[in-house]
């Protein structure tokens, strides 16, 4: 089942609606060039080159909406999401069998839902802050799950953003989207070299505070 439809979502919900026009079969093929784009999206070098990244869950989804990314489709599995699916403009809604989503499926427990989007990147220059601006900086996260679970503990500080000392990380690992529960889309979060944070503090002048995992 092929859905196209138009776009809209609500702020602070949980969920997402989707009324949609039939206009094929369901995807049941695993060989299905859809399926095998999306799989091979799982690879990181994949995602850059192509420069999308993969969102699954309603949740995610409504976050990444909210932060102004762009949406270039999305895979249901009616199987798994029983819900009444809302609107989206100029977007193309793939209906999926189960197998085929359990293979392009990143994680389990998704809600049968899977979003590619468009990835944008800030620099340090575009970085906004109040009169008491307050950045968590981080060197050398080797885990995608605990840089999600930074970014989160961001959020819930209040903290403006995140930045990331190393320009190979990759923001938009499944894993760190699940880690941050979709607050990376909401949050400002840079990556950039270790000089290059240098230069920008000491130009801004932002005061800040080192800390070491080893210091005594």
């Amino acid at each position: 089942m092929y859905l196209s439809i138009c776009t809209t979502y609500c702020l602070n919900i949980n969920f997402v609606v989707v009324y949609y026009k039939i206009m094929s079969t369901v995807i049941n093929s695993t060989s299905n060039p859809k399926i095998k784009w999306v799989r091979s999206l799982h690879k990181n070098s994949v995602r850059k080159k192509e420069n999308v990244f993969l969102v699954e869950g309603v949740k995610e989804i409504v976050y990444a909406l909210e932060g102004g990314y762009q949406l270039n489709c999305i895979f249901v599995c009616p199987d798994i999401y029983t819900e009444e699916l809302s609107n989206y403009s100029n977007t193309d809604i793939f209906s999926v069998s189960k197998e085929c989503y359990e293979k392009i499926a990143y994680r389990d427990g998704t809600n049968g839902l899977l979003a590619v989007f468009h990835a944008k990147h800030r620099s340090l220059d575009e970085l906004t802050f109040g009169e008491n601006p307050f950045f968590i900086v981080v060197e050398d996260v080797e885990k995608p799950g605990n840089l999600g679970a930074i970014i989160r503990t961001a959020d819930g500080a209040g903290a403006d953003g995140v930045i990331i000392c190393s320009e190979k990380t990759d923001i938009f690992n499944p894993n760190v989207i699940r880690s941050s529960v979709g607050t990376i889309f909401t949050k400002q979060v840079v990556t950039a070299t270790n000089s290059d944070v240098y230069d920008f503090y000491k130009n801004t002048k932002l005061p800040h505070t080192v800390l070491h995992c080893q210091a005594k």
